[in-house]
């Protein structure tokens, strides 16, 4: 059955009222309403005799003889207290009388509700006194019971309020303490009402100061007079001004003298009064600001008689002026290119989310693909290869970001050495060239082996020319053309990389080098990329010494980047802080692995993977790898089992690779204190190189570790460079 309720039509309902059970009903209800009036009448007298029963019992005097009837009450013993309790009485209505009145008119009295408590408890204690007098003749005992009782309650209630109310009391000043603060603000408004007389002594002076004199135009006779204050104003001598308003005018600036004469004319046909700002050429040719305010008098037929007022001197007021408009000018030029830098930065930060989710999605992905049960040899291989692939792209991007970071806060550092600009170029086509291969993209050199050496840092100078050539790859179409040049012009070497790309368009060419900097921002852009490559590229130029500049004919016109770099002139210093680099990863593939399958390698990490991922490397060449997770076990195992070589990570809990090598060159030769050792370490800037060197490592690989860099560097410290298979 449902629970809704179905109405029934209006005619519908007249069977259903007419039902005698219907009718029985209504009856019985009738019958409960007609009683309820009843029931009201019986209980309101009911209360009525209660209220009226302790009304009588408390003036019920049965049982009870008056005061006078009770002992040997004398009329002078008698009168005596009625008088007494009377008088009593009286006082004690009068004072809480007053106090109300008191507390009514002072709303700033201190604790009023215990004064309040005061009112009701003497107003009590009165009554009893009163009730006292009146048991002489009426022995009302009870209702004496009953205010005694109330007086009772309000008394103990004061007590209660006082003694919550006594350690604020306490912290109230006193009257002394009172006149003392009164007499402090009597002395500090003297002092005011004098610090305003100086005041007004002050204003005085600096409107003397401020070189404010008066003049008067006589208009029928055309006659001005100055005072001594404007003639010093426009740089003449005292009663030398010639007195017409010619003269005035011609004083004023030329480019203010129409509008003067503008301004005065309207005075004079509108009679208003003068106000206006304009500049003066003094006696001396100085140029100033001046305000003049002027009354316009008039005769009795309105015509104008006589303008007088006052001019001042307000050059610095509008040299502020100009220098505040300048001011907001800047600022407002700062705060738009701070909204700019926000916007990019925004941009950029959203920019970096992408490209680093990008790999990072096919790694994962292609992860999650080799951990199925179903894959053929070449899904394994395809799998690798994505991985390997998209983890170098996120590595470069974090380098990128390492490298601004550096260029930013000055922290770049180079190894300079003497270096063939030649053969530096070379390798970055070597390592481009199949990259622009796989697109169809001919890369065509045209290097002068002869233009000679330059001071710089290798490894840098291969960034600057590779981060270039990855762009013209970049944004070249399939089967274009990337030309490289390096011929020397002067005492420069000036290296040239063209493109017949996508150009690069005249109102960003301006801005190619800076940072954050795209020609595509949007999400719909075609090419990837953080925008930091290009500026990289030129503060690494300048780092050594040299410019880069970029130009194009514009969209679809390919464009072309000149790098320009001093000759060296004397043999830069080797410095102190450098070492011979351990062997290539591209010698190893070239000559093949070197025999290291006898060495025993002790390796040191504190993240599992990490170290599994080392020994997994080294063992597929047949090293016998023994590894450590901390300082104290790779100890232990360097006294017991004596590795050929140590890999070992720096950032450890507790002692990490720093202190490790430290302890391990503390050691006795025979002991393996002079075991070599390699830094495998997330602390890849070149001054974390430095220290790991200088903490007793032979070399400093930076993470994520090249398996062949690995194997190379145990071969190198080994020994086993020279035997390649």
């Amino acid at each position: 059955m449902s629970g809704r309720t179905t109405r029934l039509p209006p005619a519908r309902w007249d069977p259903v009222l007419h039902t005698p059970q219907v009718r029985r009903q209504a009856r019985l209800l009738l019958c409960h309403f007609r009683q309820y009036p009843q029931v009201l009448l019986i209980a309101s007298q009911d209360i009525e005799a209660f209220m009226g029963e302790i009304l009588t019992g408390l003036f019920d005097t049965s049982g009870f003889p008056a005061r006078w009837q009770c002992g040997a009450w004398s009329d002078e013993l008698g009168w005596l207290h009625i008088g007494s309790d009377l008088a009593i009485w009286a006082a004690y209505t009068a004072i809480p009388c007053v106090l109300a009145f008191f507390i009514l008119r002072r709303q700033d009295v201190p604790f009023p509700r215990i004064l309040w408590l005061f009112v009701a408890f003497i107003f009590a204690c009165g009554t009893t006194h009163l009730i006292s007098a009146i048991i002489f003749w009426q022995p009302v005992y009870r209702l004496d019971g009953v205010v005694k009782f109330l007086t009772a309650v309000v008394s103990w209630g004061t007590v209660v309020a006082l003694v919550q109310i006594t350690p604020k009391a306490l912290h109230l000043p006193g009257l002394e303490r009172v006149n003392a603060q009164l007499a402090h603000e009597v002395a500090e408004r003297k002092r005011s009402e004098e610090l305003l007389r100086v005041e007004e002594e002050r204003l005085r002076l600096a409107l003397i100061a401020g070189r404010m004199g008066t003049w008067s135009w006589e208009i029928a006779t055309n006659r001005v007079t100055w005072s001594a204050e404007i003639e010093s104003i426009h740089g003449i001598a005292a009663g030398s001004f010639a007195g017409t308003f010619a003269a005035f005018i011609a004083m004023v600036h030329p480019d203010d003298r129409a509008r003067m004469e503008q301004i005065v004319q309207r005075n004079l046909e509108q009679l208003s009064n003068h106000h206006s700002e304009y500049r003066i050429i003094t006696a001396d040719g100085r140029t100033r600001w001046v305000e003049a305010r002027g009354t316009l008098f008039t005769d009795e037929q309105g015509r104008p008689q006589l303008m007088s007022g006052v001019s001042m001197d307000v050059t610095a007021r509008k040299e502020a002026e100009e220098e505040r408009e300048r001011l907001l000018d800047s600022e407002r030029y700062a705060r738009s290119e701070a909204e700019k830098a926000n916007r990019l930065k925004d941009e950029f930060l959203s920019l970096v989310s992408h490209e680093l989710r990008t790999p990072l999605n096919a790694m994962l992905g292609y992860a999650q693909l080799l951990l199925m049960n179903q894959r053929t040899p070449q899904q394994v291989t395809e799998a690798a290869t994505v991985i390997e692939r998209n983890g170098r792209a996120q590595v470069q991007i974090i380098d990128d970001l390492l490298d601004m970071s550096r260029v930013i806060t000055g922290k770049m550092r180079l190894d300079v050495q003497s270096v063939d600009l030649c053969d530096v170029v070379r390798r970055a086509i070597d390592t481009i060239t199949p990259r622009a291969a796989a697109r169809g993209i001919e890369v065509q050199a045209v290097l002068d082996p002869r233009a000679g050496q330059i001071a710089g840092d290798a490894s840098r100078l291969e960034q600057i020319f590779l981060n270039l050539l990855s762009n013209a790859v970049k944004f070249t179409p399939k089967q274009g053309r990337v030309q490289v040049t390096l011929a020397r012009v002067n005492s420069h070497v000036e290296v040239q990389i063209a493109d017949t790309g996508q150009g690069i368009e005249g109102e960003l060419l301006p801005f190619v080098f800076d940072r954050f900097r795209q020609g595509d921002g949007s999400t719909q852009r075609r090419h990837g990329g953080l925008g930091l490559g290009l500026s990289l590229v030129k503060h690494l130029v300048e780092m050594h010494g040299g410019s880069v500049r970029a130009s194009s004919d514009g969209r679809g016109k390919g464009s072309l980047f000149t790098v320009v770099l001093p000759l060296q002139i004397s043999a830069p210093d080797a410095g102190t802080d450098r070492v011979q680099p351990v062997a290539a990863a591209s010698m190893l593939r070239s000559h093949g692995a070197p025999p290291i399958a006898d060495l025993r390698v002790l390796i040191v990490d504190d993240e599992a993977d990490a170290r599994g991922l080392a020994a997994r490397i080294l063992e597929q060449h047949g090293v016998e790898v023994h590894s450590a997770a901390t300082a104290d076990e790779a100890l232990e195992l360097l006294r017991r089992v004596r590795p050929d070589v140590i890999v070992s990570d720096i950032g450890m809990p507790g002692t990490d690779g720093y202190q490790l090598m430290r302890m391990v060159r503390a050691l006795p030769d025979e002991e393996g204190g002079r075991t070599p050792a390699v830094a495998a370490t997330a602390f890849a800037r070149g001054e974390d190189r430095t220290k790991a060197l200088l903490s007793g490592y032979q070399a400093h690989l930076a993470k994520p570790v090249d398996a062949n860099e690995l194997v190379a560097a145990v071969a190198t410290l080994a020994g086993r460079t020279g035997r390649g298979a």
